[in-house]
C-alpha cells in the first residue's frame, strides 16, 4: 500500500513539475498523506464493493430458492384447483342424474 502511495504521489508530482509548478516541502507532506487518504479509501471502497458482491450473490440465491418454492406452491394450488374443479363437476353431474331418477321427464310433464 505505501508502495502505491508513493508511486501516486511521484506521478502527481511528476505532472505538477512539468507544467512548472513547484511543489514546498511542507505541501509534499500534506499531499503525501492527502494521496495516502485517498488511496486508502479507495482500497475500502473496493473492499466495501466486494463485500456487496458476497451480499448480492448470497441474496440472489435465496431469492431463486424462494422462487423455485413459490413454482412449486403455485403449481400445488393449480392441480388442487383443477381437481375441486373436477369434483364439482361430478358433483353436479351426480345431482343432476340423481333428480332425473327421482323425477323422469314424464312425470314432470304437466301438459
Amino acid at each position: 500500500m505505501i508502495r502505491l502511495d508513493m508511486d501516486t504521489y511521484d506521478e502527481l508530482e511528476a505532472i505538477a513539475e512539468s507544467r512548472g509548478v513547484q511543489i514546498a516541502p511542507m505541501a509534499r507532506e500534506v499531499l503525501k498523506d492527502w494521496v495516502a487518504g485517498r488511496v486508502n479509501e479507495v482500497a475500502e471502497l473496493r473492499r466495501l464493493i466486494e463485500q456487496l458482491s458476497v451480499k448480492v450473490d448470497q441474496l440472489q440465491r435465496q431469492v431463486d430458492a424462494h422462487s423455485g418454492a413459490l413454482d412449486y406452491q403455485a403449481q400445488a394450488i393449480f392441480y388442487s384447483t383443477q381437481s375441486i374443479t373436477k369434483k364439482n363437476t361430478y358433483i353436479r353431474c351426480s345431482i343432476i342424474w340423481h333428480i332425473t331418477l327421482l323425477f323422469p321427464t314424464s312425470s314432470r310433464s304437466l301438459d
